[in-house]
């Protein structure tokens, strides 16, 4: 199930990470997406990651402490619309980028995060 919970001015329907979400999870998953704005993403950026500064997506994909999956993505899309290029490829490109963590992905290595950027793009390509 995939829940969608919108705490910024960026208007999206639920159906655009509805369709990205089954051209990549081949599993039954509970996925909750949540849009921020660059104040809230910069302080759960600090909080969790240590780094005070805004992003584009953070992924939280286990709590160790209860012992419960979250599958929770939480996107940027004031600070992805300032990158350069299309507004909704980038959209796309993090989302997929936070779906990937949540399926054991991750950019620790050279060789992680090439591999990282090569479905990355294959899935951008698929959509």
């Amino acid at each position: 199930m995939l829940t969608l919970t919108n705490l910024c001015k960026a208007s999206f329907d639920k159906r655009f990470f509805k369709r990205i979400v089954d051209k990549i999870v081949e599993k039954d998953m509970d996925l909750s997406v949540a849009l921020v704005d660059k104040r809230k993403i910069r302080e759960l950026n600090k909080r969790y990651r240590k780094k005070d500064k805004p992003t584009d997506v953070l992924t939280f994909c286990y709590d160790s402490v209860n012992l419960v999956e979250l599958n929770e993505i939480v996107l940027c899309p004031g600070y992805i619309k300032e990158k350069k290029g299309n507004f909704e490829e980038e959209m796309t490109r993090a989302f997929i980028h936070g779906i990937l963590h949540i399926l054991g992905y991750n950019h620790k290595t050279e060789k992680d995060l090439n591999k990282m950027l090569q479905l990355e793009e294959k899935y951008l390509k698929d959509l």
